[in-house]
Order: C-alpha cells, then structure tokens, then sequence
C-alpha cells in the first residue's frame, strides 16, 4: 500500500508541474483564446485612472512638501511608468510599459544635476572649483563637520 501511494503522489506531482510549465506556452502558440478588446479598453481606461491619482499626489503633495522641494521630478518621471502609455501584448492582451528611459541613465543624468547644483551652491559661497575633482574635495570639505 505504501508503493502504491508513493507511485500514485508521484505521478500526481509529475503531472502538476508538467501541466503547469508547460500549457501556458501550449496556449499561447496554439492562440486558442485571443486578447478581448473589450478587456483591453477597460484596462486601459483604468491605468489611465491610475496615471491621473498618481500625477495628483506626485505633482501637488511631494512638490509642495518641504522635504522634497529640490528634486527634479521631471527627471525622475522618466524612469517612472506612464500608464496612459501603455501597449498590449496580441496574443494574451498583457500590458507593457513604453517610453521608459532605464533607471541607470537617469540616475546618471540626476547625478549630473546634481553635481551643477553643488558646483552653484560652492561658487555662490565664494569657492570657485577648477574641475570636477576640485569641486568634489571642496564639497567634501565644505560639509565635513555636518
């Protein structure tokens, strides 16, 4: 009895984890059930929602916070998805992000700001930097006690 169980949970486990890998791809490449455009409409005019609520608290509660009142969010919106600008997928009608610039390119175009902000900020006190690394030490030195 004990075999019989052991063979039966076995070929039970092999089906479920060779069904479930499997038959999402099986769907997709037979196309048996097309995206619903209707669904798809409805999607999008609840992403576009989503972008609205989003825009309001990022645009009218963290611009007007204190704590926040330097940040470019310009910039920061570029890595940031759009849900208004979104495209389905045809064969299984999922959404994708478009437009989006990759986080390390602008993290790097923030770092550059930012460096132009603090290269300011020291020449308004009365340093004048010669290049970058002159301009980092006197940053450094600058703030070294806060």
């Amino acid at each position: 009895s004990s075999a019989i169980a052991f063979y039966t949970s076995g070929i039970v486990f092999l089906t479920l984890v060779i069904n479930g890998s499997t038959v999402d791809n099986v769907y997709k490449s037979l196309k048996l059930y097309p995206a619903n455009q209707y669904r798809i409409r409805y999607l999008r005019k609840q992403l576009q929602k989503v972008e609205k609520e989003c825009k309001h608290v990022s645009t009218e509660k963290l611009k007007g916070h204190w704590f926040f009142k330097d940040c470019d969010f310009d910039e920061i919106a570029k890595c940031v998805p759009n849900f208004c600008n979104v495209e389905f997928d045809d064969c299984n009608g999922r959404p994708r992000a478009t437009g989006l610039v990759p986080v390390g390119q602008a993290l790097k175009d923030l770092e550059h700001q930012a460096n132009r902000h603090m290269r300011n900020q020291l020449i308004r006190k009365g340093l004048n930097p010669k290049s970058p690394d002159d301009f980092e030490s006197a940053w450094r030195d600058q703030h070294k006690d806060t």
